[in-house]
């Protein structure tokens, strides 16, 4: 009936989350039901609640004399709802259907894109466990923020390491994450002591996503007294695929790697900036045909103009030709002559050899060299 508890193993529920996903789902819109740890579990260890509380499980039961990871994402689930000991599920997983492990569980649905600014800390102690213990070295501190919900929101950052400053070190970076269903996510913060062979664990807070609050706050570590860092908290609602934010900018905003050479074979690649730029530099003047000349008539014409300035400079006699309007005298061209395929190209422009006449020396004509005397 729909009033009675149905209790699972760990095995059991774990088994029903893997291969029937959406039917738990839908019955844990109509019945209670309840997850207890495995009797394997000898050691009284606790299993993530955060599996089954993605699947709409109303009581997941833990090992309460066990502290640790597990307990602390419980304690910061119920504290939501001032510690009263339940905290309303969100409407989508009370109605309908979806599948909390999609790339994109619910589309329709707005998302929450969180950014905080870790600022800086506030007298951080020396790790408990390090080696020295308190009377070891300053701590270079780091902050790790991760996020636990839906698979698809599971991610972490951290910010860069302040060398040898555990009182007051300043870090001034942005973290930003984006939410498909913020109201299961809970938001860690982790402070961490670098070294060369790893790393030393220091504090830690998790709160739940609507409990953070926008504008400047202090985190408290938990278990600290004094210890805490100080962050800035902002919160956008975001609609569609976050990869479609960014507009038409992205064409433009390209990696440096793509107008750079990437291989050996001398293949050079081209961003789409580039690309248009090059279309738009070689498209033709607006009411101007785009014609094609060929290299020779192109150097022909060349010449052709030049030698006629010389000649209307010097007033020789010769060709006339009308371009925009105004008559030019142009010098006829000069003609050819053959060079012999024996005869050094190095010595004949050095002036110590002569050319011989085309009509006395015979040659092959497709092995020869055409040379313009000027």
């Amino acid at each position: 009936t729909p009033g009675d508890v149905l209790s699972f193993s760990e095995t059991r529920a774990q088994s029903l989350v893997n291969h029937r996903t959406e039917q738990f789902l839908a019955f844990n819109q109509r019945q209670l039901s309840r997850i207890y740890p495995s009797a394997y579990r000898i050691d009284s260890s606790n299993f993530n609640p955060q599996f089954y509380w993605n699947v709409g499980c109303q009581l997941v039961a833990l090992n309460y004399q066990t502290d640790g990871r597990m307990m602390q994402l419980n304690r910061s689930k119920f504290m939501v709802n001032g510690g009263i000991g339940y905290v309303l599920k969100p409407p989508p997983m009370c109605k309908g259907s979806f599948n909390p492990f999609s790339d994109d569980p619910l589309p329709a649905y707005p998302k929450k894109q969180l950014i905080l600014k870790i600022i800086s800390g506030q007298q951080l102690p020396k790790p408990p466990d390090s080696m020295l213990g308190d009377r070891g070295e300053i701590i270079d501190p780091f902050v790790e923020v991760e996020i636990i919900g839906l698979p698809v929101d599971c991610c972490k950052e951290q910010t860069r390491v302040v060398d040898d400053n555990g009182f007051n070190p300043v870090w001034e970076e942005t973290l930003s994450f984006t939410l498909h269903m913020a109201e299961l996510a809970l938001v860690r913060f982790l402070v961490w002591d670098h070294d060369p062979i790893g790393r030393d664990f220091i504090g830690q807070r998790t709160v739940a996503f609507s409990s953070l609050m926008p504008g400047y706050r202090h985190v408290y570590l938990e278990g600290l007294t004094e210890a805490s860092i100080f962050v800035h908290v902002s919160v956008h609602d975001v609609y569609g695929k976050s990869h479609q934010l960014r507009g038409i900018r992205g064409f433009f905003h390209r990696s440096s790697k793509s107008s750079v050479d990437t291989n050996t074979s001398g293949l050079r690649k081209r961003s789409i900036s580039d690309h248009l730029l090059r279309r738009t530099a070689s498209a033709p003047a607006k009411g101007r045909k785009k014609t094609k000349m060929a290299l020779s008539e192109s150097v022909a014409s060349i010449s052709d103009h030049r030698n006629g300035a010389d000649a209307g400079a010097s007033g020789g006699e010769g060709l006339s030709v009308r371009a925009e309007g105004a008559e030019k005298p142009l010098q006829p061209r000069v003609p050819l002559i053959h060079r012999p395929i024996s005869m050094p190209l190095d010595r004949l422009l050095q002036g110590q050899l002569s050319i011989c006449s085309p009509d006395k020396e015979q040659h092959d004509i497709g092995a020869d060299t055409i040379i313009v005397e000027n």
